[in-house]
């Protein structure tokens, strides 16, 4: 089909580079007690502004307002979305995965 190697790799040269470029966004969990923000979500955070594209942050807990703004300040953080209800008492999964899908 393709008589020479260099159009070969013409061809896929442009392919590799379409892969390098990423325009999604990142939504990280936020890890938290409904007081304080836990440090292991500074590693998410880091890790997802590694990846590039927009980092958002999702804070879910009752009464987890100052996890939010603690979490806003926060470099690299494109959005916080902060689902505050009684509802996710104990962080269990059941509840938080509806909220997730």
């Amino acid at each position: 089909m393709f008589s020479t190697p260099s159009k070969v790799s013409a061809l896929i040269r442009p392919l590799n580079t379409l892969r390098l470029a990423r325009n999604q966004s990142t939504l990280v969990l936020v890890e938290h007690n409904n007081e304080k923000l836990n440090p292991v979500t500074l590693n998410a955070i880091t890790a997802a502004r590694a990846l590039g594209g927009e980092v958002n942050c999702l804070v879910a807990g009752t009464s987890c307002s100052a996890v939010a703004k603690e979490v806003s300040s926060v470099a690299g953080i494109s959005k916080v979305l902060v689902a505050d209800d009684a509802a996710f008492e104990g962080f269990m999964p059941e509840k938080l995965t509806p909220l997730l899908l």
